[in-house]
């Protein structure tokens, strides 16, 4: 996935690491359809945030 920015592209893994995003999940239709975990961070749940984002959607 790509996006343009001032007339350069740059890829999603670039703004994601460039904004220190630590945990990112895309939502479709009520199921998780991708998942990023950051440097060693793995798939554990984070216990409430994980209710709160499926409360969300």
């Amino acid at each position: 996935m790509s996006y343009q920015l001032q007339g350069r592209s740059y890829q999603l893994k670039d703004y994601l690491k460039r904004n220190n995003v630590i945990r990112m999940k895309v939502l479709k239709d009520g199921k998780v359809v991708w998942d990023y975990y950051a440097n060693s961070n793995n798939p554990t749940p984070y216990g409430h945030h994980d209710l709160l984002a499926n409360q969300l959607f």
